[in-house]
Parts: structure tokens; C-alpha cells; sequence
């Protein structure tokens, strides 16, 4: 079977968001130039001088996130060994040839970039039977670590409402909802209502809930990058259809079926 999870639609809009943060030219795919102005933005917003430590690891998890997508890119789109055996039929690597064919060259020249349907795609195989951080490659793994630090520009190692108000504000742009009032909702969910610190290890716990949580009403990974806040449907319940009344020829045929194994079923006294 493909290993690959099926996204939600709430799992793709989460991702997309993530997307367009990368793709800072907004043309729809997201090229190496667009990682160093991602990394540049990244600069501007927190003031870390540009050859200090912590930019350094910085452009590093970002440039090494890019390339290895880039490097997996076959992979992911003809799986591994054992899935390629299940499709050894002709006519079933024509199907991946053609998918093979429409993903990557359908948009000449940009070969050398991740297109949003590569994005999705990697997210299906990188989500299929992970339950957090400690699931995901190493090369993933860091970059919670990252945006961590971006947020906690204080550097004091702890995020605080101050903190979230002003990169959803100033990093993220966000207008609406307010900013204040986004941050203490976010910060709120994030730690228990304040019975957790928003350490790292919070952060990376918030972060793996934005990656796996299939629904906005579950969990806090929808304030990672705050613009994020499906509907949600209200609960309905299903009952079950009226049984309608038996008849006096179908309650017959019953008291025999249930004479033979001697039991008494409650409906002999209606029937």
C-alpha cells in the first residue's frame, strides 16, 4: 500500500499557509532565492546581527530544508522500493510515469523548485504514521527549533503574549483578528492557560500539533502561524431510523426462532 497519509482539508489550508511563507515572490513555488529572502525577512524582524550564532543555524536548518526536498523530490513521487514492486505492472508505471511527467515538467524551468503540489505531497508522506516531532526526519525536526527562536526575540528562552503579539503583528502581518487579543487566546492554548511555560519544548509540542491535527478543534497548532481558524460545523446527531412495528406474522416466526435456542424475547408480551 502507498505510504502516504490523505490530507484534510484543514491539514492543507495549515500547510498552504506555511507555503506562502516561504514563496515570498508569491509566484507558487518556492525557489532557493525565495529561502534567502526568507531568512533576510527573518533578519529584519528579530535584529540578530547576520554572522551571530543563532543566524547562522538559522539559514542552515532553512537551506537544508530546501535542498532535501529537492533531493527526495523522485522519491516521494515514485515511493520507496517495496511500493515500486506493488506497481511493477506496465501499465501501472505508465500512471506513475505520467504522474512523474505532469509534476515535474509540466512547468519548464522550475525544475529546481518545490511547486505546491510537490508541497502537499511531501506533507502526505511525511504526516503517514507520525504521532510528533520525535517521528520526523532530523532535518524537520529543527525547524520548530527555529521559528522558536524567532518568536522569542527576547532571547530569554520562554515566549511570552508580548512576544506572540508582535510577530503575528510584524512578521505575520495579521490585521484580523486583533493581534493582543489572537496572541492571549494563542498563548492560552499553548500552555493550559498558563500552567505550562511556552518553553521549546512546548513550542515543538504546539508545532507537531500543527502538523498532525487533522481539525481546528483539536489542539493549539492553529496559532503557530495565527491565521489559521476553519469554521467548524456544528455537532449533529444521527439517530438511528424509527424501527417500524412488527407484524403479528413476523412476531410468529420469531417466537419460534427464539423457542428453539429457549429464550424469550421481550416483545411476546406485545405480540
Amino acid at each position: 500500500m502507498p505510504r502516504k497519509n490523505v490530507l484534510s482539508a484543514y491539514q492543507e489550508e495549515k500547510f498552504m499557509v506555511w507555503f506562502n511563507l516561504f514563496d515570498q515572490n508569491q509566484d507558487g513555488f518556492i525557489s532557493e532565492d525565495d529561502v534567502q529572502e526568507f531568512g533576510t525577512k527573518i533578519l529584519e524582524f528579530t535584529q540578530w546581527p547576520e554572522n551571530s550564532t543563532v543566524s547562522r543555524f538559522m539559514k542552515e536548518v532553512n537551506e537544508t530544508f530546501y535542498q532535501t526536498i529537492l533531493e527526495k523530490k523522485v522519491q516521494w513521487l515514485f515511493q520507496d522500493e517495496e511500493d515500486q514492486q506493488e506497481h511493477n505492472e506496465m501499465n501501472e508505471m505508465d500512471e506513475l510515469a505520467e504522474e512523474m511527467e505532469n509534476q515535474d515538467i509540466q512547468d519548464k524551468g522550475n525544475e529546481n523548485k518545490i511547486s505546491k503540489e510537490l508541497w502537499l505531497h511531501m506533507w502526505e508522506r511525511l504526516t503517514y504514521g507520525s504521532m510528533g516531532m520525535q517521528d520526523f526526519p532530523v532535518w524537520l525536526q529543527l525547524l520548530p527549533k527555529v521559528l522558536f527562536e524567532v518568536v522569542d526575540f527576547k532571547g530569554d528562552h520562554e515566549i511570552d503574549v508580548d512576544e506572540l503579539t508582535e510577530f503575528y503583528a510584524d512578521f505575520m502581518k495579521i490585521k484580523e483578528p486583533e493581534p493582543a487579543k489572537l496572541a492571549q487566546d494563542a498563548f492560552n492554548d499553548m500552555t493550559d492557560n498558563g500552567k505550562y511555560e511556552l518553553n521549546v519544548t512546548t513550542y515543538e509540542q504546539t508545532f507537531a500539533n500543527f502538523l498532525l491535527g487533522r481539525t481546528s478543534n483539536y489542539g493549539p497548532g492553529m496559532y503557530v502561524f495565527g491565521t489559521v481558524h476553519s469554521e467548524q460545523e456544528p455537532f449533529k446527531l444521527t439517530m438511528p431510523p424509527e424501527e417500524k412495528p412488527m407484524s403479528a406474522k413476523q412476531a410468529k416466526k420469531e417466537r419460534r426462532r427464539f423457542s428453539k435456542n429457549g429464550l424469550q424475547p421481550v416483545f411476546w408480551k406485545h405480540a
